[in-house]
């Protein structure tokens, strides 16, 4: 019998993943924002009795950085009052919970690749958020997994690749910034992980983040090279980019434990996600907006 797996947030750019990933492994309930607002408990609740899953992935977050800085109250709603309602209601019907956490929780000090036991020390609201989300969760007792994943991309939805990937094909030159240094992690290998993860029914923390790391500006240069794309990409600096957000310099996570516990390196190179990913966009069968 399958597993009864309900996912909320499956309209954002991992929960589509999710969504299309597993449509034919567990009997799947999707829920993006116009179907269940994670803030209304009693909302919540009335439909994790209905349904009884198994298994909940709260994909569902408030996830842009610049706004949360100009919106606090509202990203905290969410990503924390949202998160606890969702684990509160995953105790009571007896469901197992996997939370979708961020590298944006560290602070970006470290000279070396942060593992799940390291004091987190966000420096934005987002990352702020995301970190109260994790401890909230400590007051359930809910049966929970943690899979934090770093700059994330994939076929669905707004990210870096697609965004330079149009610019690559409009400018000749793009300035990319080579002072911040982290993962790329994309949603289909997230999906994989993740499978994994809740069929040997994990609980705890866990890095989920491909092989290797590197600069957005290495990233950049890997995607014309794989492209084949004649535009320059020019390195520059954080300085050079107008924000209110601080984001951490460093955020490679490691993901050791990941392979350690399922018995296999389960997570790609990032270069083979990037390569997968561009093969993905000139092979989709559906729109990668809505």
């Amino acid at each position: 019998m399958k597993k009864r797996v309900l996912i909320t947030g499956a309209g954002g750019l991992l929960g589509r993943e999710l969504s299309r990933a597993w449509e034919k492994i567990y009997s799947l309930t999707t829920l993006d924002r116009q179907n269940l607002d994670i803030c209304d408990f009693e909302a919540v609740l009335e439909l994790f009795n209905k349904i009884r899953p198994d298994v909940v992935v709260n994909a569902a977050a408030y996830t842009n950085v610049e706004l949360a800085e100009k919106n606090p109250e509202r990203c905290f709603e969410v990503n924390v009052e949202g998160t606890y309602n969702v684990g509160r209601a995953c105790s009571l019907v007896n469901a197992r919970m996997c939370h979708i956490g961020t590298d944006y929780i560290f602070d970006g000090k470290s000279h070396s690749p942060y593992i799940e036991e390291d004091k987190a020390s966000p420096l934005n609201v987002y990352g702020k958020s995301k970190w109260d989300s994790e401890r909230v969760l400590e007051k359930i007792s809910a049966k929970y997994l943690i899979a934090r994943v770093s700059w994330l991309c994939g076929i669905y939805g707004s990210n870096f690749i697609k965004t330079l990937l149009k610019k690559a094909s409009q400018e000749k030159s793009i300035k990319v910034v080579n002072d911040q240094i982290g993962v790329p992690t994309f949603t289909k290998d997230v999906s994989v992980a993740l499978q994994a993860l809740i069929d040997a029914e994990e609980e705890g923390v866990y890095h989920v983040t491909s092989g290797g790391s590197c600069s957005w500006y290495e990233l950049a240069q890997e995607l014309v090279k794989q492209e084949r794309m004649d535009t320059e990409i020019l390195p520059c600096s954080s300085g050079d980019f107008k924000s209110d957000v601080s984001r951490p310099p460093y955020s490679v996570l490691d993901s050791s434990k990941l392979k350690k516990v399922l018995g296999r390196n389960i997570m790609p190179s990032w270069q083979e996600g990037l390569h997968d990913m561009l093969f993905s966009l000139k092979n989709q069968t559906e729109p990668a907006q809505k």
